[in-house]
């Protein structure tokens, strides 16, 4: 009995074929074809990536942490802005008095 080998398909690959079929028109046969599938296994690829696309749209947890690291570096850097211009006019205002302005 002879045992075809398994074709390891990447997702990337398999996100690819289901969009072939849907926004180019690729008939599923001829996707099933190139890749050496069964059709049945098509589908299920194709209703995981239904089920789950939701998560695909969602913000994943990594991107709102990088998103408050972000607002928490703009905050800091607002704040060390007021201070250069508080230490500034302090400045200006010190050389004024002096008689140097």
């Amino acid at each position: 009995m002879s045992e075809k080998a398994r074709n390891h398909i990447s997702s990337a690959e398999k996100v690819l074929a289901v969009k072939r079929h849907l926004l180019e028109g690729v008939e599923v046969s001829v996707i099933c074809e190139e890749l050496d599938i069964n059709p049945n296994r098509f589908y299920e690829w194709q209703s995981k990536l239904f089920s789950n696309g939701s998560e695909a749209l969602t913000p994943s947890k990594e991107s709102r942490a990088v998103k408050k690291k972000i607002e928490t570096l703009e905050s800091k850097i607002r704040q060390k802005d007021q201070v250069v211009v508080e230490l500034a006019s302090e400045l200006i205002e010190a050389k004024k008095k002096a008689g140097e302005l």
